[in-house]
This record gives C-alpha cells, sequence and structure tokens, in this order.
C-alpha cells in the first residue's frame, strides 16, 4: 500500500446497500479534523474496525485541478456538494500528493500538463473517494472465518452484514451455512440476505462449480413461500441474477 493516510473509522454508513449484483459500501472516515464519506466497494473496512485509527489507502479521481497556487496549505476539506484536497505531488510515477498529515492517490494524468514534483495543487471532486486497503486489517482468510462466524451471531444486524459480504466474496464455502441461515434464521431480514447472498453467488460460480447452482436454487426453492415479504422478494431477486446469467450463457453459445 503506497497511499498512507491516517483516519479515524467513524461507521460504515450505510452498513452495506445491495446493488443488484453486488454490494457496495460507504464508511465516514475523520481525517484532518473532517468527516468525509469515502466508497468501499470491497468492504475491506469490517466492524470491529469502526472506532479505531488506521492508515488507509484512499484514491481521489474525478476532479478538477489547479496547479501553482500561493497558498501552499495542505489538507482534506468537504464541502457542501463534494470536497477539496490541497497539497504537494509527492511522487509523479507513483501518483501520491502530499496532503499534509498523509498521502493519498490521485490520477496523474489528469493533472494540467506540466505538472511536476513538489508542484502545489487544489484537487476539487465531487463524491470521487474510493478506498482501497486499509493497513492492519484482516487478511483475507481471517475475514472471510470472522464474518463466516458472525452468521451465528446473536445481533441479528451482523448476521445480515455477514451474509451480505459472504456474498461479495463470490465463494462456495460458505453454502451450508448461508443456505441454512435463508431457510431457518428466525429474522426474516437475515434470511433475506442470506438469500439474496445465495444469488449472487450461484450467478458467480455457475461456471466454476458443478452443483453450487443446483444445491441454491433447491434452496431458493424452499424459502419461495416464506411468510415474510422480504424474503420472497430476496428469492425473486435470486431468480433474476440467474436468469441474468443464463440469458448472457445463451448469447455466448450461439
Amino acid at each position: 500500500m503506497d497511499a498512507r493516510l491516517p483516519v479515524e473509522i467513524v461507521e460504515r454508513e450505510p452498513s452495506a446497500v445491495y446493488r443488484g449484483t453486488v454490494y457496495d459500501q460507504d464508511v465516514v472516515v475523520r481525517a484532518d479534523g473532517s468527516d468525509f464519506r469515502v466508497f468501499d466497494k470491497n468492504a475491506v473496512v469490517t466492524p470491529v474496525m469502526v472506532g479505531t485509527t488506521r492508515n488507509i489507502d484512499l484514491h481521489v479521481w474525478g476532479y478538477e485541478a489547479t496547479i501553482g497556487l500561493a497558498d501552499e496549505r495542505r489538507g482534506l476539506e468537504p464541502g457542501e456538494h463534494g470536497f477539496t484536497v490541497r497539497g504537494a505531488v509527492n511522487d509523479l510515477e507513483r501518483e501520491l500528493l502530499d496532503v499534509g498529515p498523509g498521502t493519498v492517490k490521485i490520477d496523474v494524468e489528469d493533472l494540467p500538463d506540466g505538472t511536476e514534483e513538489g508542484d502545489f495543487v487544489e484537487l476539487r471532486a465531487a463524491c470521487a473517494k474510493y478506498l482501497s486497503d486499509v493497513a492492519g486489517r484482516r487478511n483475507y482468510e481471517e475475514r472471510y472465518e470472522y464474518f463466516l462466524e458472525r452468521l451465528r451471531d446473536d445481533d441479528p444486524d451482523v448476521r445480515a452484514e455477514a451474509a451480505k459480504y459472504l456474498a461479495e466474496r463470490g465463494s462456495t464455502r460458505c453454502l451450508d451455512a448461508l443456505i441454512s441461515t435463508a431457510e431457518d434464521d428466525p429474522v426474516p431480514e437475515v434470511r433475506a440476505a442470506a438469500t439474496q447472498a445465495l444469488g449472487v453467488i450461484g450467478a458467480a460460480t455457475s461456471t466454476s462449480s458443478e452443483d453450487a447452482a443446483p444445491r441454491i436454487r433447491r434452496s431458493l426453492e424452499r424459502v419461495r413461500e416464506d411468510e415474510a415479504e422480504a424474503v420472497r422478494e430476496a428469492v425473486r431477486d435470486a431468480e433474476e441474477a440467474f436468469e441474468d446469467y443464463d440469458a448472457a450463457s445463451a448469447l455466448v453459445l450461439k
């Protein structure tokens, strides 16, 4: 991880949002005295990180840049319609900007022609912040096992969150646990989250696992008449994910 910006992880807001086939996540971090909402698609921030201070790899893109500032202040400032980053170009090859408390990743190609290392720039962007890594996080295997264990947590919100995280990983290793959760969890919202997760994993692994899709389809059939509308809707979403995959496969085979 090249860019390192020390921040406090304030909250995950929302904890996860279903976008049809993947789960997107925003995280609120406190940097340089201000709070920012950053996009964390791969869910690298886990619940246990909230309230801790970490070094993050923050990528700033989609901005308008001004070079040659007389005011050589560094920092990050939120605004009503976006945010402003000020700093000195630290490393053109690694595309790093020194913002004072740390460095952030930038797109050098979006800087004005003739920009050199040491130049002070101001970047004005609108919600173009992407969190790609967090120093000190669990490695992949530890995080996977952590969320698998959370499917048995006493808190239903934690169980639902775990199902969403496991869906994003797209692994069939968690099928037994997700199927059990989708069919037997006492809380409808958790059953719905697990059902959606099964649809995501099923569509993502249809070509790589011979038995995953049939097992998932059988589970969906069993929960199709669940008493909770949220679960029935999740079944429809999951089946649509399969249908989209089947349609795409048919086009490829033509």
